[in-house]
């Protein structure tokens, strides 16, 4: 019984050290990607935001979260990227889109991947998105 128990606990620390590396490597690449990476409540207030969505939004790192987009974007802007969420959050599966954005004085594009976080009941609570600079292109 003493040798399962230890072989359980050794078990239990090996899966909560690979977690917790997992962990960081995810967070170091979204940290690190030049594209926006963000998820927001069925309400659009953001509750994840990476460095590269606090640049283009003009707020210091981690001050986006907790906000609605809204708050943070001019309305027309902000009004698109919530249609947007309500149709993923509609139908429940991803969408790709083009979506715009005013930086510095100037309109930038994005193609932009949404889709729907689900809780453990399969309930929609929140939309995931990448969205990457494709200004240059067009």
């Amino acid at each position: 019984k003493l040798a399962d128990d230890l072989a359980f606990g050794l078990d239990a620390l090996r899966t909560h050290e690979r977690l917790r590396q997992q962990t960081a490597l995810l967070e170091s690449y979204m940290s690190h990607s030049s594209a926006l990476m963000y998820v927001a409540d069925l309400e659009n207030r953001l509750i994840y935001a990476n460095p590269a969505l606090d640049r283009a939004v003009g707020t210091p790192p981690g001050l986006a979260i907790g906000r609605k987009r809204s708050e943070l974007l001019p309305p027309e802007v902000a009004e698109e990227h919530n249609a947007n969420d309500l149709k993923v959050a509609g139908n429940g599966s991803p969408m790709e889109a083009e979506e715009t954005n005013l930086e510095n004085g100037r309109t930038h594009i994005y193609h932009t991947i949404k889709f729907p976080l689900r809780d453990s009941q399969g309930r929609i609570y929140a939309i995931g998105g990448v969205s990457t600079d494709i200004t240059w292109k067009k």
